[in-house]
């Protein structure tokens, strides 16, 4: 708004001093100036043009002046070059109160693939732990009792899911699986799936959900 203002405004108008006898009736200027009745009504006049500027659709204007008036022109000096710059700025500071990268805000990953992906790695916290908030407090609650009536009614076999809490959390224990984070590199990240569950880190299944999303029993089966 600041810029459009700018650049609308572009001729600012000052207003000299009258001349005390120019108010005067046999003044030496009367005569050839327009009485101060007539000087007024054309400077309401002006001032109803310049307050139509910038509005349906014009942006600018050539306004008759009226008398004693010398157009200077001025330059807003708004430094729009630094748009880029100042928004950067203000969206760094509100992913840092969210706990996102800047990167992440913006879906544009310019820096190196380890500056990228631990920008990455830092919104993926935050995104896991509400994901677990999530499962733990919605998604868990509605499966349980999903599954309580469906003991209770027959459908699903489960022997002791009464008798004791510790079986029963056995029964509804369920492990919440979202999108998949996506990978900069699938080669680097494909090897580190590999060297966890070789080792003992992670699981088939777990890397399978995390890499794509999909079920690795399935996808191996298949």
């Amino acid at each position: 708004m600041a810029a459009v203002i700018g650049g609308i405004f572009a001729i600012f108008f000052e207003h000299e001093p009258r001349d005390e006898n120019d108010d005067q009736l046999g003044g030496e200027n009367y005569a050839s100036d327009l009485g101060v009745q007539e000087e007024n009504e054309a400077l309401d006049d002006w001032k109803k043009n310049l307050s139509n500027l910038g509005m349906n659709d014009m942006y600018g204007m050539i306004a008759d002046l009226p008398l004693r008036t010398k157009p200077v022109s001025v330059s807003p000096a708004r430094p729009n070059t630094a748009f880029e710059a100042f928004v950067m700025a203000l969206v760094r500071q509100i992913g840092s109160a969210l706990g996102i990268p800047a990167e992440v805000l913006f879906l544009n990953f310019e820096s190196s693939y380890s500056a990228s992906r631990g920008a990455l790695l830092e919104a993926w916290k935050l995104f896991n732990y509400w994901r677990k908030w999530w499962s733990n407090n919605f998604c868990q609650p509605i499966y349980e009792e999903w599954l309580c009536e469906a003991v209770l009614k027959g459908r699903v076999k489960a022997p002791g899911f009464f008798d004791d809490p510790m079986i029963r959390y056995a029964y509804s224990w369920a492990e919440w699986n979202g999108p998949s984070q996506g990978q900069l590199d699938p080669v680097k990240e494909v090897n580190a799936a590999i060297l966890r569950v070789e080792n003992g880190f992670s699981t088939r299944q777990r890397e399978t959900a995390e890499l794509t999303g999909g079920d690795w029993e399935l996808n191996h089966r298949q």
